[in-house]
């Protein structure tokens, strides 16, 4: 349908990141249904199969297997869908091989009936199992073509070497091994081709999305009511080609790439692809470039007025965010997290944390301002890197930065996270005229209690804070908790 590239890192970035994110909720909630299966598929085998009577610790050990790997199944999934956002490849893994070992399972013990009691009705049912198994698979992990390849892989080609134990000993065994062997094939390539599609319709349509929510949102800035409609006009052609604008006296282009220029300044330019059979059109061009002018001094303007903000907001020297910002973001989070609260009635867990380099002065005093500088600026981007997105960072005033942790107690995740702190910033070195030289901070922690004031909760982390240099500095000290 679709295809852009944003020549500009803010936005291609931002992109990227909800695509991956937007690909693995629908990949874990697309698993979810999978797990009805699990009941009718070991009824098949303990019940429908008839081993029980030859062999029954073996399918014993085959029922607790599968409803073990069953669980697991079930259960990985929903943790995802809840914590995905902490750690998106560690769970994206995790639901990889929560996924597996269920196709495992059932394709060795698939090869053990066919080996066992030959080629006959019970080999004729476990690939129609396995069939049902991986079929569901293609439709539900096509957006991830690892998992789904080895998925397949891992039910059909035990069968296969069922099938092989028993060429040249029974007579149907070379025509079934060879439709198995096409069927997992087509399968494989079935699901490559599903994915491919699906990745290219998430694609498409969150760039329409965001490229028109980020144009509209410049109209009250720049004052160009006619954008959105001239936006809705040049795309219109591109997403529904059926429709091709083929006005009177127009020469159509064989060239399937369009690329437009935003403005003079900004450098940005966007790469339309048209992947159907209808060519980009004069009035197409004509229509882009009329949506391009304005769109281009749109952002110019945007980045001068983001810009005027971001000065606002953050810390020139750091480049984090400033005090300001630092309450205005927390108290947002907080007063949308007890509202929440009150209609769940749940209480939310939050903590903050106040951090101070230990003889900072002396750094100053002995190595210059400028040296100063830089160990605060490499305190500020080590602290940064250490903490989650969704961590409010900044600094608070002088050598003192602030940390806001939202849905993070006192007692395990807050001292946790001040503790990797402190360590991380003991571990940096600065490199001065006279040697490496390397600074400490003493971290003061506190919960938010229930009904209690953002700068309450702050006194105390700053009490527990003072008590860190009484005692010592480069330690972590923790508020008493209030109910």
């Amino acid at each position: 349908m679709l295809k852009k590239v944003w020549q500009e890192d803010d936005l291609g970035g931002k992109i990227s990141h909800q695509l991956r994110d937007i690909a693995d909720l629908a990949l874990f909630e697309g698993s979810k249904p999978g797990t009805r299966a699990y009941i009718p598929v070991l009824s098949v085998a303990v019940l429908g199969l008839g081993c029980h009577h030859d062999h029954p610790y073996l399918l014993a050990m085959f029922a607790i297997a599968w409803i073990l790997a069953g669980l697991v199944r079930w259960w990985v999934p929903r943790q995802a869908i809840k914590r995905r956002l902490e750690d998106p490849d560690l769970w994206r893994s995790r639901f990889r091989w929560s996924i597996l070992p269920t196709a495992i399972i059932w394709g060795v013990f698939s090869m053990f009936v066919m080996v066992t009691y030959g080629i006959g009705w019970r080999s004729v049912i476990c690939i129609f199992v396995a069939g049902g198994l991986t079929t569901g698979a293609t439709a539900a992990f096509n957006l991830d073509r690892k998992l789904h390849g080895r998925y397949v892989l891992s039910a059909w080609l035990p069968l296969l070497m069922g099938h092989l134990s028993h060429v040249g000993k029974a007579s149907g065994a070379i025509p079934l091994l060879i439709v198995t062997f096409f069927f997992m094939l087509y399968l494989i390539r079935l699901g490559r081709e599903q994915g491919e599609r699906y990745w290219r319709g998430l694609r498409d349509r969150l760039f329409i999305t965001q490229l028109a929510e980020f144009t509209t949102s410049l109209v009250p800035l720049v004052g160009v009511e006619e954008l959105p409609h001239k936006l809705e006009q040049a795309l219109e052609p591109l997403i529904n080609f059926s429709r091709a604008w083929t006005g009177p006296g127009e020469e159509p282009s064989n060239d399937p790439t369009l690329s437009v220029s935003l403005g003079t300044t900004v450098g940005g330019q966007l790469f339309f692809h048209l992947a159907g059979p209808v060519p980009f059109t004069a009035q197409d061009r004509h229509i882009l470039d009329a949506f391009a002018s304005p769109a281009g001094n749109a952002l110019d303007r945007s980045r001068l007025f983001n810009e005027v903000q971001r000065m606002a907001r953050y810390d020139f020297l750091t480049n984090v965010a400033n005090r300001a910002h630092f309450f205005e973001s927390a108290r947002e989070v907080l007063g949308v997290s007890r509202r929440l609260d009150d209609k769940s009635g749940h209480q939310t867990k939050h903590s903050v944390i106040l951090l101070d380099i230990d003889h900072f002065k002396s750094v100053n005093d002995v190595h210059g301002h400028d040296v100063g500088d830089e160990v605060l600026k490499g305190v500020a981007t080590c602290c940064q890197k250490s903490l989650r997105e969704v961590d409010v960072f900044a600094r608070y005033g002088g050598e003192e930065f602030a940390v806001f942790l939202p849905g993070a107690n006192q007692s395990e995740a807050a001292l946790l996270t001040a503790e990797r702190l402190r360590k991380a910033v003991s571990d940096l070195k600065f490199s001065v005229p006279s040697g490496p030289i390397s600074v400490t901070i003493s971290l003061g922690v506190a919960q938010v209690a229930p009904k209690e004031s953002l700068t309450d909760t702050l006194k105390r982390a700053d009490e527990a804070l003072y008590e860190c240099k009484r005692s010592g500095r480069n330690q972590v000290q923790a508020a008493p908790l209030r109910e």
